[in-house]
C-alpha cells in the first residue's frame, strides 16, 4: 500500500487502485474532470460487492512525472 493507495498483488500492466463501495466512480469522474486523466472504474458485479476499483495502465510513454501527477491528482481527489 503505496500513499495510502492498495494496488493488490498485481502481476499484469493493469494496476488496479482498490476503494470501497462504489468510490471508484466518483475519483474516475473527479481524475477526468479536474485532471484530464483517464482510468476506467469496475463496480460489482465485476468485482466484489461492496468495493470498487480503477484500472490504470502505465506504459513504456508514460515519464515519472506522469506517474507523480496521477499520484498526486489521487491524493487530491
Amino acid at each position: 500500500m503505496a500513499n495510502g493507495f492498495d494496488i493488490g498483488g498485481t502481476q499484469s500492466p493493469i494496476t488496479p487502485i482498490q476503494f470501497s463501495e462504489n468510490d471508484a466512480l466518483e475519483v474516475a469522474h473527479e481524475l477526468r474532470r479536474s485532471h484530464g486523466i483517464w482510468v476506467s472504474p469496475v463496480v460489482y458485479p465485476a468485482v466484489e460487492l461492496g468495493k470498487s476499483i480503477i484500472r490504470v495502465i502505465p506504459t513504456a510513454r508514460h515519464a515519472a512525472d506522469d506517474i507523480d501527477y496521477l499520484i498526486d491528482s489521487l491524493m487530491a481527489s
